[in-house]
This record gives C-alpha cells, structure tokens and sequence, in this order.
C-alpha cells in the first residue's frame, strides 16, 4: 500500500509539471480572452530548454521517497533551476509561476517540513527581490508598487509557504493513517497465523502427549511407541513453523531463488521426497515484499504436500516472462479428486488435507493480485499453480 502511495504522489507531481508547463506555453502563444500584455516575447530556446527538462524530470529514475542525500541534492538543484526560471521570464509577469511551485509541492509531500520551507522562502526571495531591485540593478522587472505587482507577490509568497506547510500535514496525517491500517492489517494476519498453525499444533501436540501416558499407564507399548513418533515429527514440523514465521517477519532483504532452492532441497532431506527445483531462466524482478509472499506460498504447499500427498516425488517451477511470474508445486501423491479455483479444494481440505493451508494460500494469493488454482485427482497428484500479472504488482 506504501509503495503505490509514493508512486501516486509522484504521478501527481508529473501531471502537475506538464500542467503548468502547458499552460506557460499556452500563455506564451497569448491566447485570446488573456490579458497579458505584461508577458514578453517568448524566448523559443528557453521555452524548448524547460521543455527538455521537464521530460527528464518526470522520465527520471530517481526514487524520491528514499530520501538519501542525492533525493536532497535533485530537490535543492530544482528549486533552484525554479528560480532561475521566474527570474528569466519576468518573475511576477512570468507565465512559469505555477511551474515554479513543482519544487515545494515535491518537498511538502515527499520530505520535511522544514526543507519545504526553505524552498518556499528561495522562491519567495527570489521574486521578491526581483521587484524590489530595479532601482538600483537597472533591470526589466516592473516595481513592486507599479499596478497589481505587491497583490500578485503578497499572494505568490503565501501560496508557497501555505503549499509547504498545510500540504504536508495533510500528507503526514495520511501516511499515519497508511501506516496504522498496515500495523493493523499485520497484526491481524500474525494473530490468524498463531490461531490457524502455531496453536492448533500445540493442541494437538498436548492430545498426542497424554495419549500417550494413557498407552503406557494400560501397557500398550507399540501403540505408544507409534503417537511417541508422531510427536516427534509433529515437533520438527511446529520447530519449523516457528522459523517460518520468524523469517517472514524479518524486514532485511534476501535472495528469493537460491533462499527457495535451499528450502527445496532442506525439504527433501527432511520428508524424503524426491525434489524437482525449476527456477527462472532470469531475475524475477519482484520487490522483496512479493518475493517473501510467494516463498511462504511455496513453503506452506510443500507442508501439506509431506503431510497428505504420500507422494514419492515433487515439483516447484518457477517461470518469469514480460506479463506475469507463474509459481507451480505438483507432487505425484495420492490426490483429493477435485479440481477447482480454490474453494472445491477447500472443502476437500476440510475433510484432511489441512485446511488452513489451502485457505491461507489463497489470502496471500488475493493480497499479491494473483490468482491461485489448485488440480487434483484421485491417484494423479496434485498440482498447485499460481499467476502473478505484473501489472498487478506495486513497485
């Protein structure tokens, strides 16, 4: 949800950019019903030299939401070439005053306050000063007291300090409320994960146990020898569990193939099922938040695939192509006989495979935008397909 926040916020920027650049334009080719008399002759290299610039700003690959010191360097460098540009074309008079404001709204929404501040007061000085010199700088600019000019620059100066500051606590109080909803959303994922994995196996694991004293009290040796071992694995699958989620919730990034390469081949050491590992012919170019949804998909099929299939042999594909990445785990098992989207498959869990599997697969399926089908039948296996569209991931 942050990331398309950020990206939205930059679209703006864009459009508000060629926007004002349009209109200067417009202005510039004095459209009638206009009165801008005090406008002169457009200066065609300039015009085509700020059109240039525009295109590499919005072109630009720089990621204005990481906020280190290149991020401060481009913005200073901005609010700059904005001055520059009001003091070329007649300041006040000049049809660049919206344009100029690009700067502030970029710093209002993007960084501080105080740094939107301190772009607002280069651009304010520099108008002002502009007015307030031709005395004794000989210049073109018209006195601040000649016709309308004081009204114009008292509310040019306003408008950049009102940008700087209540566009940025409105902003702030929507990234805040962003994050509160993501906090939340999280929490309530974690809690489902405790409930559906970590505390039903605990409870099963305490059933498992006083069986087991019930066996040895009534002298039935082999029986109790029998839950003793499921226990054990039923162990090593909570221990599991526990890593599982302790990775999910680390927040450094990892390397989402050779990371699954490892849990395919730890698995296979682990369950003694053959292992099949397809990766992608190139990088998947995924952010790692979707690289992490898609281990823990990958991971949570594999479990029920050692805890139902009884399968000899498995599979995980992994295909990345320009529309979409595709992520596929197939096993030679038993099956379920049925072949649904999902909520057949659900039903069929209910009746054994583990259906918080199935279930927590689809959520995080739906959160990516994928869609997540699942094949099965009696005797053939199961097969476990999932899509990606690109279009559909937020970078």
């Amino acid at each position: 949800m942050a990331d398309k926040y950020q990206r939205d916020i930059y679209l703006f920027l864009s459009l508000y950019r060629f926007f004002a650049y349009g209109l200067a334009v417009i202005l510039f080719q004095r459209v009638p019903g206009f009165d801008i008399s005090d406008i002169g002759e457009p200066d065609n290299l300039v015009l085509a030299a700020i059109g240039v610039y525009t295109l590499l700003k919005v072109l630009g690959p720089l990621r204005w939401w990481r906020a280190d010191p290149s991020t401060y360097v481009v913005l200073g460098g901005d609010a700059v070439v904005a001055a520059a540009i009001l003091l070329m074309t007649g300041a006040l008079n000049s049809p660049y005053l919206l344009y100029s404001l690009a700067p502030v709204i970029a710093a209002a929404m993007l960084f501080q306050e105080r740094l939107a501040l301190a772009v607002a007061s280069l651009l304010s000085a520099s108008v002002v000063l502009a007015h307030l010199s031709p005395a004794w700088l000989d210049t073109d600019y018209s006195w601040v007291l000649d016709g309308n000019f004081l009204l114009w620059m008292v509310l040019y100066v306003s408008a950049t300090y009102l940008i700087s500051t209540a566009v940025y606590r409105s902003n702030l109080n929507i990234r805040r409320y962003i994050e509160a909803e993501a906090t939340m959303t999280e929490r309530r994922r974690i809690r489902r994960e405790i409930h559906d994995g970590l505390a039903q196996m605990l409870t099963s694991l305490t059933m498992k146990s006083e069986l087991v004293g019930k066996f040895i009290e009534r002298q039935r040796i082999p029986e109790a020898l029998k839950i003793s071992n499921e226990l054990h694995a039923l162990s090593q699958d909570l221990y599991q569990e526990v890593r599982d989620s302790l990775d999910e919730l680390s927040v450094e990034p990892f390397p989402f193939i050779p990371v699954l390469r490892e849990y395919v081949q730890d698995f296979e050491g682990r369950s003694g099922i053959e292992m099949r590992f397809q990766p992608p012919s190139g990088p998947l170019g995924l952010p790692p938040s979707v690289e992490l949804q898609l281990l823990r998909i990958a991971q949570e099929a594999l479990t029920n695939v050692q805890r139902h299939s009884h399968a000899s042999m498995a599979w995980v594909r992994l295909l990345s192509t320009s529309r979409a990445v595709e992520l596929s785990v197939q096993d030679n098992g038993k099956g379920f006989g049925t072949s649904s989207n999902g909520e057949g498959a659900a039903e069929a869990e209910a009746e054994g495979h583990g259906r918080h599997g199935i279930d927590g697969m689809r959520e995080r399926a739906e959160s990516l935008g994928a869609t997540l089908s699942i094949t099965s039948e009696e005797g053939q296996g199961t097969l476990l397909h999932l899509v990606l569209p690109r279009n559909k991931v937020e970078i």
